[in-house]
């Protein structure tokens, strides 16, 4: 029995021993900084806190803690400074990789000098407690910041390039960081990014190195890959595969998206979360935040593509966000032309924007609930729906159409929003025959038009809301509509009715009488008429149609004289069975996308294919002014 009792107490004593060394294990790379002359001798003067002395710092509070760490305020004594003080926690005293992590944060941190990187002053030991100590910083964490919503655009531009350019800083420098969150990050002066105050890069800090590893691939094991919050791990880092600057990136655009949009790219449990980053792309933050210009929507996704290699440079993310900041919302692109887009979408679902696709201003939403709405800017009014179409007359004014399928009995089926914080309501359905609109048109004395695909006719207001009457019919006669869907007017003021049915443009004098119609025959003598697709006129009277057997364009001179052809792309995802929507500018470019579409083709006066616009969501009406 006394030998057993021996044998346990020498097994208790080599465990003690062996735990001692291990807690005392650091790396060689500042293992001469532990051994510094004087640090054990005042070890003995410190004070205690949490059963563990650091010499020469008075804490204050307690700032927080995560991962293998506590932080906490302190003063130092020496100087009276206030500092932040990093002490490692009790489980991980006894793991040797977790107290080389630590102080590996002090190393990699003192060799970065960036106004947007927190300073660290100093790192070391005290018997087996180890410690960091860095710069306060005052202010407010970026996560809670997002609390209150999303940033205003100048605050993300702020943010967001202080950000990318630490980060760019700390790759440079030879590390990752492995764990960019807005927890991480602190704001100095968070009213200046709600105000759109100038900010300076040093009131935006990246903070917390402590899982931070160097730039060479990693592979990251199962244990480690757990450092990381999820939310902003990149795909290959919840694989267990190399780690590089790009996963740092990946988790950079996770912020930035939610910087703008005020939600996270990708919600729910745990491991909903982990399947989302590698098998999801997220819908373009443009849709929920308006005023993101299309180049930085693009940018923040490909921040998250899967494939690393994919994602673009430090040097490209900070490059776009610089110019982008610089440059005035949707003027980066040519801005002479003005396009009046409604999309499939209730947050900025009636946007100006130029003809390079960038945001000028959002005019309606949809409102709470999907049942009413609210206007911006200068214009007001209540939106019940998603209009089907839109138009802008010659004073300015706005008009939108709203299907049947939104709307009560009675209830308007167009708002004209003046620019005087008042919208005119008129043409209630199911009156004088309104029962299915499709398209309007707004006149040169902004009378309102209002094409209407179940009754084959089109009826007219006046602006003040008098109905004129039904100024163009149905019937078996000449110039009878059998299934009307698109609606035109000319610089004098003449109807153009694109009639599905009939395949053929029907012309109107302004009082209704049929003037003329347009149609293109099937080839081989047999008289069938090929199928238009889609319908505008330009002031001048000329004609531009969607040729559906050819997908070509086809400019007719008022005359008759085919003047321009031109085909159009068919973009993988697109719709295949809408109708094309149509516009022309005073200068005679065209605008033609897909009903339900995302992609805007211009085409010059001459019929030369102008480039793409890629929407943010999918379009129901556009007008080109």
């Amino acid at each position: 029995m006394l030998g057993w009792l021996i044998l346990l107490a020498v097994v208790l004593v080599v465990g003690i021993a062996v735990r001692q060394f291990q807690a005392r294990r650091v790396d060689p790379a500042f293992s001469r900084r532990l051994a510094r002359p004087g640090e054990a001798a005042a070890a003995t003067e410190t004070m205690a806190f949490g059963g563990s002395g650091i010499p020469g710092f008075d804490i204050l509070e307690s700032l927080g803690s995560g991962g293998m760490a506590h932080v906490y305020k302190a003063r130092r004594q020496r100087d009276g400074k206030t500092v932040a003080l990093k002490l490692l926690d009790e489980t991980s005293l006894s793991d040797p990789d977790s107290i080389s992590r630590f102080h590996h944060e002090a190393e990699v941190a003192r060799r970065i000098r960036h106004p947007s990187v927190v300073e660290t002053l100093d790192h070391g030991s005290v018997g087996t407690q180890h410690y960091l100590v860095l710069a306060f910083v005052e202010g407010t964490s970026l996560d809670a910041m997002l609390e209150a919503g999303p940033l205003p655009a100048a605050g993300f531009y702020g943010v967001a390039t202080a950000l990318a350019d630490a980060l760019r800083a700390i790759h440079r420098a030879g590390f990752l960081h492995r764990d960019v969150k807005p927890s991480n990050v602190m704001i100095r002066r968070p009213t200046a990014v709600r105000t759109g105050e100038p900010m300076q890069a040093s009131e935006v800090t990246l903070v917390d190195f402590g899982i931070a590893g160097t730039t060479m691939p990693t592979r990251i094991s199962a244990s480690s890959a757990s450092w990381g919050t999820p939310t902003y791990r990149s795909p290959e880092q919840l694989q267990g595969d190399t780690s590089n600057p790009a996963s740092d990136t990946y988790a950079l655009g996770v912020v930035l998206y939610e910087l703008a949009t005020g939600a996270p790219a990708f919600e729910g449990t745990h491991e909903a979360v982990e399947h989302q980053h590698r098998f999801r792309t997220p819908a373009a933050p443009q849709l929920a935040a308006p005023w993101l210009p299309s180049i930085l929507s693009d940018l923040i996704l490909a921040m998250l593509a899967k494939d690393p290699r994919q994602r673009p440079s430090l040097d490209q993310v900070v490059t776009t966000l610089e110019q982008a900041a610089v440059v005035p919302q949707g003027q980066m692109l040519d801005h002479a032309t003005r396009l009046l887009v409604v999309v499939q979408e209730h947050q900025g679902t009636v946007r100006w924007m130029n003809a390079g696709g960038g945001l000028l201003e959002v005019v309606a939403d949809v409102g709470p609930g999907h049942t009413s709405g609210h206007v911006t800017g200068n214009l007001s009014g209540h939106l019940p729906g998603i209009p089907v179409a839109a138009d802008v007359g010659p004073s300015g004014q706005v008009a939108l159409l709203f299907s049947g399928h939104v709307l009560r009995p009675g209830d308007p089926a167009v708002h004209v929003l003046t620019g005087e914080s008042a919208t005119r309501h008129m043409a209630p359905i199911a009156e004088h025959g309104l029962e299915r609109p499709v398209d309007l048109a707004i006149g040169h004395h902004d009378e309102v038009f209002v094409v209407d695909a179940v009754q084959s006719c089109v009826h007219a207001w006046r602006r003040d809301g008098a109905y004129l009457g039904r100024v163009v019919g149905s019937g078996d006669h000449e110039g009878a509509l059998r299934d009307p869907r698109q609606l035109a007017l000319d610089g004098e003021g003449r109807l153009h009715v694109l009639d599905v049915e009939r395949r053929e443009v029907q012309r109107f004098a302004v009082d209704g009488r049929y003037d003329m119609s347009w149609a293109f025959r099937v080839d081989g003598g047999s008289g069938e008429r090929r199928p238009l697709l889609g319908m505008t006129v330009r002031a001048d009277g000329a004609l531009y149609l969607v040729d559906g057997t050819a997908n070509r364009i086809r400019v007719v001179h008022p005359d008759g004289t085919l003047v321009a052809t031109e085909p159009l792309a068919l973009h993988p995802g697109e719709p295949t069975d809408t109708l094309w929507l149509l516009s022309v500018d005073e200068d005679g470019s065209c605008f033609a996308v897909r009903q339900g579409g995302r992609m805007i083709q211009r085409f010059t006066v001459s019929g030369e294919h102008a480039g793409v616009v890629a929407a943010a969501a999918p379009v129901r009406a556009i007008r080109a002014v």
